[in-house]
Parts: structure tokens; sequence; C-alpha cells
């Protein structure tokens, strides 16, 4: 199998795992958890204040980052299935859609929502100059 394709389907992997762990870190952080976070780590807590500060444009971003990684797996190992191993297309479809379910959204939101404090300022900076690229 090529060196590319998985290559690809890891980092979109990567890129849902992102989206959703910043989604549910950012959103559920709270203005207590903010002020804490902000009294440890002032730069930080500034970014995420920008951030939640037009939750609009923030939502907007995380949605298109979420949506275009999902479909980029999807299509990957659409793609590996049918190239190699087209007689488990449909094992590997169904595979890779549990995979995404768990390991895209199972797995980030719930490490997000038991520790906001912890993964919204590792997320922040990434979200704010992405909300920034992606803004009309």
């Amino acid at each position: 199998m090529q060196f590319t394709e998985w290559a690809l389907l890891l980092f979109f992997l990567g890129a849902a795992f992102f989206f959703a762990m910043a989604e549910t870190a950012l959103l559920t952080l709270g203005q207590w958890r903010l002020r804490q976070v902000t009294a440890r780590t002032p730069d930080l807590g500034a970014f995420i204040r920008k951030l939640l500060a037009e939750p609009q444009d923030l939502l907007a971003t995380m949605t298109l980052g979420n949506t275009l990684a999902h479909g980029a797996i999807i299509a990957t190992v659409l793609v590996i299935s049918w190239k190699y191993v087209p007689e488990y297309f449909l094992h590997w479809t169904l595979g890779g859609s549990v995979a995404l379910l768990l390991f895209c959204e199972v797995v980030p939101k719930t490490l997000a929502m038991r520790k906001p404090e912890a993964w919204a300022p590792r997320v922040a900076r990434l979200m704010l100059w992405l909300v920034r690229l992606s803004r009309p």
C-alpha cells in the first residue's frame, strides 16, 4: 500500500481529532475556568478570550474544519479499500466509520470535557489562526 494514502489518512484523522477537541474544550470552558487559565498563562487566556468573543466565527471554523476532515477521511478510506483490498471494501468502510466515530468524536470530546482548562490553551493559538484564515 502507498505511504501517501496512509500519511493523508493520519493527517486527516489528526485534524478531525483536533477540531472535535477544540470544540468541546473551548465551548465548555466557562468563565470560572477561563479565569483560572488566564491567571496561570495570561497570553493564552487572551487568545481564548479573543476566540470566545466571536463565538459564531469560532463555531463556523470548527464546523468547516471538522466537516472537511471527516469528508477527507471517508474519501481516503474509500480509495485505500477500493484500490488495495476491493474484496474487503465493505469491511473497510464499516471499520473506517467506527474509527471515525470513536477516534475523531468520542475520544477527543471525552478528553476535552474532562479537562477543558488543560486542553483549551493547547488549541487556542491554532484555532485563532484558523478563525482568521477562514473568515470571509
